[in-house]
């Protein structure tokens, strides 16, 4: 009896170690290196929208100084006369 028990139960932990090995390690650096790249495209993405983010403020600084360099010409004139 207890050769009909182990021969089965050391097949069954062979066959689960060589798929571990061959079918779900390979998958999960697969998706390792997929989110990898997922997420260096996102932070391409938000280093984009901080860019945008910094020109804007740059923008408006330059009208600040703008504004402060020449009061009286942004005054603004009357459409009617």
């Amino acid at each position: 009896m207890g050769r009909r028990f182990c021969f089965p139960f050391l097949n069954f932990v062979i066959i689960a170690a060589a798929l571990h090995f061959f079918i779900v390690l390979p998958i999960n650096k697969l998706v390792e290196i997929t989110n990898a790249r997922a997420n260096a495209e996102e932070a391409e993405k938000v280093g984009v929208t901080e860019d945008s983010a910094n020109e804007e403020d740059l923008l408006r600084e330059i009208r600040d100084l703008l504004k402060a360099q020449s009061p009286k010409k942004l005054i603004k004139q009357p459409l009617h006369k």
